[in-house]
């Protein structure tokens, strides 16, 4: 009777089919293990990623141009290097090849020459071995290749008691001359006298110790750009420029992600923004969009010469007009026939004349209000007395100024011109977040639809990314006396370990004595950590500094001081005099778990506040 029991008994069951499969299942952690995750190198980013970028993890960065998303790679492997125990830390595959060599110094507190190590011209030997390995490869393939093998090099990481474990899977010589890895031969050679024989009798494979039972991130791996690595298809022949990288990825990422986690890899990659063209229709050439600060333009001069600043666009989400900055250009090819345009007249607001009009594909999206729903509409659908969005400027008695959304009527449309069809260029640009701008004349214009946003890659890096990080910056820098910086700020628009759609902001300090600046302001980055924690009351005229969980008395005498912040400023920058390294004492909280309770604490409240 018990024999018969044990046969319908599922875990022994199991137990045989992991031995045989030599797949064991593990307990899941319900806790953030601090030691598991590489600090980002700033403290508001690593409150968004929940205390940094995990072990094993994929972690795409995306934003448009000047963005900051080199200088967040950099940030990482500033923290790859000052972390991570191991000689060699991690590789860079620069396919832009444009690195900055002051900018990268002035980041990562390293000179050039000691990370990215020093070769004899004539031997090819180091005379200074790399921490970081450098590569520019040729095509994406040589590129991913590279990765693949380094990965299938690399051992798994993994914990057996209270024991971190290096362990080796030898592979037939034909997989290993493939796809990379060891031989059964290989590992007896190169591990001998340093596997443990008791764990090889039992799976057949190689454990190893790791020193200093270290347990955390072992290596990283910074890519910039996904969208740069050109398959070698293309860069012989660009006719098929967009399903060629898509069958390039699918083809060599198809095992990265699982490699990484088990090997205890972080994978950082840097992705661009961009925009679909055509997708929803094109502009014709004279087309006038105005500018926020009072400039105008023809869509035509403003691709041409990529023209940057705040357009006027509509925030869907709060249903008002805003501005928002141009991230990208595109010339779309030339109409075929004069039916491909369609001319839109409608009455204005604040325009001399009173009249307005723009000219796009009969296939291109414009806002119109339709049964008191505000709707998108292909321009070949609009009709006379359609009314159409813009926009107005609303004056109070105090002399302010306000933009509002307004709705005029459409006088006449005109489809086929014989004069409009002597311009045959079609154009659009992209918009920052909100996907639409305003076109029509000097002053005024009505709201249609811009190029709907992509990363490349397709499905294979998105899918193989556990979080994705959306930037977005201002257009105009901030001048301090001999420093300048831009503001940011950061969305986690996908994160499978941490609760997603968190956002921060801080400043990038990129110039200093008009040489190059130092990443993240860490002013910004120390005031902005203490306000989203809940640790920081007042305003910059008065600040006070509540550090929370801490035993020390000079961090807790710090709520008993009020300061402005021209005098917090100094104490960040200038920790030996004020007597306290606040930043290092923020990363240390973050470090031991607290920083991120507090910040998911202080989210909580913060939201209760709201829907109170």
């Amino acid at each position: 009777m018990e024999e018969t029991i044990d046969l319908y008994d599922i875990h022994k069951l199991i137990d045989l089919e992991e031995k045989k499969l030599k797949v064991p299942s593990l307990a899941v952690n319900s806790k953030i293990e601090m030691g598991d995750v590489l600090s980002s190198g700033s403290l508001t980013r690593d409150l968004v990623l929940g205390g940094g970028y995990k072990k094993g993890s994929c972690v795409e960065i995306v934003g448009p141009e000047h963005s900051g998303k080199t200088a967040s790679l950099y940030e990482g492997f500033s923290s790859a290097l000052l972390n991570i125990p191991g000689t060699l830390k991690g590789i860079f595959l620069d396919n832009e090849g444009q690195v900055d060599p002051p900018w990268f110094e002035n980041i990562t507190n390293h000179r050039v020459d000691d990370v990215f190590g020093v070769k004899d011209e004539k031997t090819g030997l180091w005379l200074n071995k790399p921490k970081i390995r450098y590569y520019k490869p040729e095509t994406g393939e040589k590129g991913l290749k590279l990765i693949r093998r380094i990965l299938e090099r690399m051992p798994d990481k993994l914990i057996i008691g209270n024991t971190w474990y290096y362990c080796w899977s030898p592979k037939p010589s034909k997989k290993v001359e493939k796809s990379g890895g060891y031989t059964l031969a290989d590992l007896r050679k190169i591990l001998k006298g340093l596997y443990s024989k008791k764990l090889h009798a039992k799976t057949g494979n190689f454990f190893v110790k790791v020193p200093g039972n270290y347990g955390g991130p072992e290596f990283m791996i910074g890519n910039d750009s996904w969208a740069t690595m050109v398959p070698e298809a293309v860069a012989e022949d660009d006719s098929d420029a967009l399903g060629s990288p898509a069958r390039m990825f699918a083809k060599h990422c198809n095992n990265i992600k699982t490699k990484c986690g088990s090997k205890g890899v972080i994978l950082l990659g840097i992705n661009q923004i961009r925009e679909k063209p055509m997708a929803f229709g094109c502009v014709h050439a004279d087309t006038i969009v105005p500018f926020v600060d009072g400039r105008n333009y023809t869509i035509r001069e403003i691709v041409d010469n990529k023209i940057e600043g705040e357009v006027f666009s509509y925030n869907e989400r709060v249903k008002r007009i805003e501005p928002r900055k141009i991230i990208d250009w595109f010339y779309n090819g030339k109409v075929d026939k004069k039916e491909d345009w369609i001319t839109i007249a409608a009455n204005a607001i604040d325009t001399k004349n009173g009249v307005l009009s723009f000219t796009v594909t009969p296939d291109h999206k414009v806002l119109v209000v339709r049964k008191k729903k505000i709707i998108w509409i292909e321009a070949k659908n609009i009709k006379v007395g359609d009314r159409l969005i813009s926009k107005y400027i609303d004056f109070d008695l105090y002399y302010t100024d306000e933009l509002k959304k307004a709705s005029v009527l459409v006088t006449d449309t005109v489809v086929g011109s014989e004069r409009k069809f002597r311009q045959k260029d079609k154009y659009d640009i992209a918009v920052e977040g909100n996907k639409n701008y305003l076109v029509g004349n000097k002053n005024n214009g009505i709201i249609i639809h811009n190029s709907p946003m992509y990363f490349p890659g397709g499905n294979v890096i998105k899918h193989m990314t556990d979080t994705r990080l959306l930037y977005t910056s201002s257009y105009k820098p901030i001048e301090e006396g001999n420093d300048r910086y831009k503001n940011y700020k950061i969305n986690s628009i996908k994160n499978k370990l941490f609760v997603p759609h968190k956002q921060c902001e801080s400043r990038w300090w990129f110039e200093h004595n008009g040489e190059s600046g130092f990443g993240t302001d860490p002013v910004l980055d120390v005031h902005n950590y203490l306000k989203m924690t809940g640790q920081l009351l007042g305003t910059r005229q008065g600040l006070r500094i509540k550090f929370k969980g801490t035993k020390k008395k000079k961090l807790k005498k710090l709520a008993k001081e009020k300061y402005s912040f021209k005098d917090f400023k100094q104490a960040v920058l200038d920790p030996k005099d004020f007597g306290i390294d606040l930043r290092k004492a923020c990363f240390g909280q973050l470090q031991s778990g607290r920083g991120v309770k507090l910040f998911l604490k202080n989210s909580n409240i913060k939201k209760e506040n709201v829907d109170g």
